[in-house]
């Protein structure tokens, strides 16, 4: 996996956060279940950022990505994809949307995977 070309690659301050999350430290890392033997299948995945309510209606979802659930009043913005659980996958999956978090006046908040998430 590399990241997604339409982002670039983070620096300064964002930088620094992107390697504090993925630090095996960070709190992000505990959201992962299973073993190593299962996180080479692909699973679906939800992300949460919370961004500028304001940056809703103009958000343009990364390829890759689907929109589960927005609360548009509140800014929570739910993003659904299928990836492997690899460390190297969740490393990219952290670069890309706290980039793009960062880029719609946000943050991210969490996420979890599962084989079968319910729908919103």
């Amino acid at each position: 996996m590399n990241l997604n070309d339409e982002i670039s690659p983070p620096v300064g301050p964002l930088a620094a956060a992107v390697k504090r999350v993925c630090s095996p430290d960070s709190v992000y890392w505990a959201f992962r279940q299973g073993d190593e033997a299962t996180f080479q299948d692909e699973q679906e995945i939800e992300v949460r950022l919370d961004i500028d309510p304001q940056s809703i209606a103009t958000f343009v979802t990364p390829a890759g990505w689907r929109v589960a659930h927005v609360k548009p009043n509140d800014g929570m913005l739910f993003l659904r994809r299928v990836q492997p659980l690899t460390d190297e996958a969740l490393k990219v999956m952290f670069a890309e949307v706290l980039t793009l978090a960062v880029a719609n006046n946000g943050r991210f908040h969490s996420w979890l995977h599962g084989s079968e998430l319910p729908d919103w």
